[in-house]
């Protein structure tokens, strides 16, 4: 068979495993997998969905401290002040009780612990709610991510005009 034959799948067309059509709700993210039915906490465990949330997190918080151009000390400083993000949404009513629940599955996940947290009580507890807030930033990036959007706005790491209508 020859490419363009009448046959063959166009490039709108998913293939593979999981495969959708892609509906996008930030366009400079990558489309979430099709689960299939699948629900995010019964079939990944929370260092899974920390895993892949703390993937989606970087691309939000890059993007968003990326311009203007700055110095690689005000990156740093950065990650101290993103510390807070999680107490402030607890504190408030944002959180659906779903979403208050993946948060504490993912603080309460038994992860390894890289040794420099060991032993200083603080920095466990640091590594802790980053872990919880990467669980529900994965959680939601796989069950809603229009939901998962509203959340990086609300933390002033998005804008309107990356949603796309």
């Amino acid at each position: 068979m020859y490419l363009g034959a009448a046959s063959s799948p166009t490039p709108t067309e998913p293939k593979g495993f999981g495969a959708q059509p892609i509906v996008t709700v930030n366009p400079l993210m990558p489309p979430p997998p099709n689960l299939q039915g699948l629900k995010p906490r019964a079939s990944w465990n929370p260092s899974a969905l920390a895993f892949i949330g703390d993937s989606v997190w970087e691309l939000y918080v890059r993007r968003h401290h990326f311009f203007p151009p700055a110095r690689l000390t005000h990156y740093y400083d950065l990650v101290k002040s993103n510390e807070n993000l999680l107490d402030v949404l607890e504190a408030g009513p944002f959180l659906t009780d779903e979403e208050r629940d993946v948060v504490r599955w993912g603080r309460n996940a038994k992860v390894t612990v890289p040794k420099r947290f060991v032993g200083n009580g603080r920095h466990m507890q640091t590594y802790k709610n980053a872990t919880a807030m990467e669980c529900l930033v994965g959680y939601l990036y796989l069950s809603d991510a229009p939901r998962l959007h509203q959340l990086m706005l609300h933390l002033g790491l998005a804008s309107e005009t990356t949603e796309q209508t």
